[in-house]
């Protein structure tokens, strides 16, 4: 049975849609500059490199990152995240990013 697709990465061209198996880890935390609550990620190999695909082809434009259809974040794309990890922003409370922890590790929309 295949994974619930939770995170969909839309662009002006193309969505980029990623399962719970597309990521290694996501866990709830802060923010290091503005102590606001984030969720870290860090996606498999293969989901890391579709990742940095997407982010090569949008270099300078806005993205929206929607997890469970939820507007979370809305970015824009600086340069090519390659690395194979990222951070959600745009999270108002730590409650709210734990459970976001949980839907992208488990791959389960409420």
């Amino acid at each position: 049975m295949a994974a619930e697709v939770v995170m969909n990465i839309v662009g002006d061209r193309e969505t980029l849609k990623l399962s719970s198996h597309d990521l290694q880890k996501a866990e709830a935390g802060f923010d290091s500059i503005t102590n606001s609550p984030v969720v870290f990620f860090r996606f498999t190999k293969e989901g890391g490199s579709r990742f940095g695909i997407f982010t090569s082809s949008h270099v300078g434009k806005k993205i929206q990152i929607k997890v469970c259809d939820k507007l979370i974040s809305s970015p824009v794309i600086r340069e090519p995240i390659l690395g194979g990890s990222g951070m959600l922003s745009g999270i108002h409370t730590s409650e709210e990013a734990t459970e976001l922890a949980v839907i992208l590790n488990t791959g389960k929309c409420k």
